[in-house]
């Protein structure tokens, strides 16, 4: 297996980095882009794993950082607070663009265009399948779209929230993990109150025109149930596929760092490998 790391400059000059992976033989594959979820990067969890697995069953997989998620490489999960508290969903959407448009002309790692055939699906997780959804509905480039354990809007803060997120210029997001109590600056609360339209999971996912996955984790206690419902309720019953993984949480049975894999985990690998037509 072919295993590159890249490094490309989004559009705030920031580095967007990450790994591509394929097998060099001679079958045409398809390029799926795997996005991370909040406080997540490219090494965390299961994310490595899910990478080399589609490799392995005949895409090539790209995992890689948003450009101000505050972690670029390793295990640590320590993260970046002046970086991570510039975010904005803005700014993830034009890091993913980047991404789709950098590969379709520049190839990211030279050899693996040769292997291309065309096709671009995304996948993502958390809040990675929102990020997934809105870049599938405004690029003609994607081609389907799998998203794991998704949120159903972006806009999770409650009016008090907002209000204290706008006297004070910042939100705080603890990390249970690492104790890093981070910083989100209010440009992002700004940034999705004044484009909203363009990250409207419910109006989204309604014009999505492209075959669509929902991949539900049965004792998910991240996502709320009404966000689940804004995403099956809303999609095209004719175009969207939805699975539930029983008997799991919000990451399938994986904690950071990853050890082994899981029977969740392989359930919902098994189930993206069928919806993208991809060989086990």
């Amino acid at each position: 297996m072919i295993d590159n790391y890249f490094e490309i400059k989004s559009t705030n000059k920031k580095i967007i980095n990450g790994n591509i992976r394929y097998n060099e033989n001679h079958k045409k594959k398809p390029l799926i882009i795997i996005s991370h979820g909040f406080k997540g990067f490219k090494d965390w969890g299961f994310l490595p794993y899910v990478g080399e697995y589609f490799a392995e069953h005949n895409a090539i997989s790209v995992v890689f950082n948003y450009s101000s998620n505050g972690k670029k490489s390793g295990l640590d999960l320590m993260i970046d607070v002046d970086e991570f508290c510039q975010f904005t969903l803005s700014q993830a959407k034009e890091d993913l663009d980047c991404l789709i448009s950098n590969f379709i002309h520049d190839g990211l790692d030279k050899k693996s265009i040769e292997h291309w055939n065309g096709d671009i699906y995304l996948a993502g997780h958390s809040m990675g399948g929102g990020f997934s959804l809105v870049c599938a509905s405004s690029s003609v480039f994607v081609k389907k779209v799998s998203i794991w354990a998704s949120i159903g809007t972006f806009m999770r803060y409650t009016e008090r929230q907002k209000v204290l997120w706008k006297r004070y210029g910042f939100a705080e997001f603890p990390n249970q993990k690492t104790g890093q109590v981070l910083k989100m600056n209010v440009d992002y609360l700004n940034d999705l109150e004044k484009n909203y339209k363009n990250f409207d999971i419910e109006n989204i996912i309604k014009s999505l025109v492209i075959p669509l996955q929902i991949i539900n984790a049965a004792q998910d206690a991240t996502i709320q149930k009404k966000e689940t419902e804004i995403l099956i309720e809303n999609s095209n019953k004719e175009l969207t596929r939805i699975d539930t993984v029983p008997r799991t949480g919000h990451t399938f049975g994986i904690d950071h760092p990853m050890k082994n894999t899981s029977t969740a985990l392989e359930n919902l690998l098994n189930l993206s490998l069928e919806f993208f037509e991809l060989k086990k």
